[in-house]
């Protein structure tokens, strides 16, 4: 299985994050709860809270240039995939966007399912889109009953 790891993201000073990452642990990123994203488990009425102040609201740089050298290992083994694959994107995701779809369909070898999710942005499984994460949890059923 591939998470698709940042995969075709480009942006210019991508390559800086390692050596940044030796003398900067993170760096303050804003963020700010959005009301309309629901998570899975509502009885931890804090874990949105926890993970804002703890990870969504930093820019790691250790584990983003990680992420970096993954993203180039799953590109250029792409080829070595022999097992079909179902890709689900968002086509509002702002993170990988239409890129890592089109980085996949070139560098495979095997066949492909690519599945695009209307109004869904990044993440899927909490996407406030009414039906989004019902869609792509149908679809994976699908994909593995064959």
């Amino acid at each position: 299985a591939i998470m698709a790891p940042l995969l075709g993201i480009r942006k210019p000073g991508m390559f800086l994050f390692k050596p940044l990452s030796l003398i900067i642990e993170k760096r303050s990123h804003p963020w700010k709860t959005d009301p309309s994203y629901k998570y899975f488990d509502e009885r931890d009425e804090d874990d949105e809270a926890f993970m804002g102040a703890e990870y969504w609201s930093w820019i790691w740089m250790r584990p983003l240039a990680d992420l970096i050298r993954l993203q180039s290992i799953t590109e250029k083994n792409l080829h070595k995939i022999t097992q079909p694959l179902l890709a689900i994107f968002g086509d509002n995701d702002t993170v990988i966007g239409k890129n890592g779809m089109e980085i996949l369909k070139s560098g495979l070898k095997a066949d492909f399912k690519a599945l695009e999710l209307p109004n869904c942005g990044h993440y899927t499984p909490y996407d406030p889109y009414p039906g989004t994460k019902e869609t792509a949890m149908d679809e994976v059923l699908n994909w593995f009953e064959g």
